[in-house]
């Protein structure tokens, strides 16, 4: 009987330990964008201005993917690093350009400002940005996010400058192990 007894409750405790669901724990990792390239066009005015609008595909369900998560275990995605460089700096440099802003909006979100330098600085070809500290999980979502970039420039453009911008998010979840 004591057998019997042992036994049953050895059945119990395995069922009832394998039956838990596992606490799910914090993980943390960064999703690069592709490089987003615009121009500032010779003869812009000064002033503030729009120096591009354009579109990047997000990755981040391929980022998920590799990391065993989804979209409902993310909690949070935000923008840690923001770069504007001259790719054919020849004699300019950002000299022209007193601020600078990066945004994100995407189909049905409202546009966001994500980042910004003002001032810029002087003699430079290639600087980062200030970031918001901005929940951009909704954005990064979408199979598509618009990007626009804009500011203000102390004087026209005499030579049209290719850009490239760089965007980094940390993207928090919470995962099964």
């Amino acid at each position: 009987m004591k057998n019997i007894i042992i036994s049953m409750l050895m059945i119990l405790t395995f069922i009832s330990l394998s039956s838990c669901e596992k606490a799910k724990v914090d993980i943390a990792f960064n999703l690069e964008v592709a490089d987003i390239y615009f121009a500032i066009e010779q003869g812009s005015t000064q002033g503030t201005m729009n120096f591009a609008t354009t579109q990047f595909n997000s990755d981040l369900q391929a980022k998920l993917d590799q990391n065993n998560a989804s979209i409902d275990d993310v909690e949070s995605i935000a923008i840690t690093a923001t770069t504007f460089k001259m790719i054919n700096p020849g004699t300019q440099n950002f000299d022209i350009v007193d601020k600078a802003y990066a945004f994100l909006s995407a189909s049905n979100i409202a546009e966001t400002r994500v980042a910004y330098k003002d001032p810029v600085p002087d003699g430079v070809t290639e600087f980062s940005l200030d970031v918001e500290s901005v929940n951009l999980k909704n954005y990064l979502k979408q199979a598509t996010v618009n990007f626009r970039a804009s500011g203000f420039t102390n004087a026209p453009n005499v030579e049209r400058d290719s850009l490239q911008a760089t965007l980094t998010f940390k993207i928090k979840a919470k995962v099964k192990p």
